[in-house]
């Protein structure tokens, strides 16, 4: 019997990773500036960030979702 792998690839999870590390905004610690429409810059990377996460992950999902029909 052959044994189910978890879905993921490494590709995916450095990615994930990679946008955790832009999530927190370790660049611009210490300081508001430089500003976009009257709010820091880091906000607006991290919140691009946050919502890369949850497509991806949703996408990953739902890409790897089989619903088996147990009826016989």
């Amino acid at each position: 019997m052959k044994q189910k792998r978890e879905p993921g690839s490494p590709i995916f999870w450095l990615t994930i990773f990679a946008l955790l590390f832009v999530v927190t905004p370790y660049a611009f610690m210490g300081t508001s500036e430089p500003r976009l429409w009257n709010l820091p810059v880091w906000f607006h990377l991290s919140l691009l960030a946050t919502l890369a996460i949850a497509l991806l992950s949703a996408w990953r999902i739902w890409r790897s979702w089989h619903l088996e029909d147990d009826h016989d």
